[in-house]
């Protein structure tokens, strides 16, 4: 068997392939070899391109969450608002109305513990609500233009945030929260805290009314207007994507045609080279 695999090589060998049918053999390689690597180039650079605008796919996708999230969570916050401004407002009509018939049935205490208690936790969320959402607004903006109307607004939410907390420092209305707390308080002490609660109730809820018209000001129409160039923008890429894959195949089929004539020219040559190589080699004889 090893006699007979060496003879089998030995008839395979190069010397025993014409020398015509070697070079041709030869071309046929460098001209496959060449390509594979032009198309691997080829592809290579496409590829970086298609790759980074990829990224840039992923992070306007993520960046669409953030929009969703607040073009979601703004008309919520807005509707909660006119909510609880206008329960307020018919209960403080109804008592009011009734204390007009009778002031023992309601006191200071129902015109200002239950409604001041709300205002106040509507307030506190809807200020932690802006604080997220201009936070939110700094990672998707993408322009000089987002960030001057991002301060403009922190201003705005600045202002909303110190009123809201010089009242309630200043009038001590935070206690409200903390019944626990005036427990042991004299009748004239609670009395004059319920006053100031009272004396507080619209500043409260003008605040309130402010943080809604910061949820439509701000939250829907920024976050709108950054959607809509999102999704142009998301169109664009994968529109470059799909472009940067046709102009890739088209680059290696380019690269191969290219290749094909020089590997034909070359074919071509040598075969003219030869005929030429032979006719002389008749006249000499």
């Amino acid at each position: 068997m090893p006699r007979i695999a060496a003879i089998s090589l030995a008839r395979l060998s190069l010397r025993n392939i014409p020398k015509k049918r070697l070079l041709q053999l030869i071309n046929l390689i460098i001209f496959i070899s060449l390509f594979a690597v032009t198309a691997a180039i080829i592809s290579l650079v496409f590829e970086k391109k298609i790759e980074e605008q990829n990224e840039q796919l992923s992070n306007e996708y993520g960046n669409e969450i953030i929009y969703n999230l607040w073009l979601s969570e703004a008309p919520k916050n807005i509707r909660n608002i006119e909510s609880v401004l206008n329960q307020i407002s018919k209960e403080h009509n109804y008592l009011i109305y009734i204390q007009g018939l009778d002031k023992i049935l309601v006191t200071e205490r129902d015109l200002a513990h239950n409604p001041v208690v709300d205002l106040i936790k509507f307030n506190r969320l809807g200020i932690k609500s802006i604080d997220y959402s201009l936070k939110d607004a700094l990672i998707v903006s993408s322009s000089l233009e987002d960030i001057e109307e991002i301060n403009k607004y922190k201003k705005v939410y600045r202002e909303i945030k110190d009123k809201f907390y010089s009242a309630e420092v200043y009038n001590k209305i935070w206690i409200l929260e903390y019944p626990e707390m005036i427990q042991n308080w004299g009748k004239e002490e609670i009395t004059n805290l319920y006053k100031r609660a009272l004396s507080t109730k619209e500043d409260l809820k003008k605040n309130l009314d402010e943080i809604k018209n910061f949820n439509i000001n701000f939250n829907v129409n920024f976050y709108s207007q950054k959607k809509s160039e999102s999704q142009i923008k998301i169109s664009n890429i994968k529109n470059k994507i799909k472009q940067l894959s046709n102009n890739e195949s088209t680059s290696i089929f380019i690269a191969f045609i290219i290749q094909l004539i020089i590997f034909l020219i070359i074919q071509f040559f040598e075969f003219g080279f030869e005929l030429t190589q032979k006719a002389m080699k008749r006249v000499r004889k």
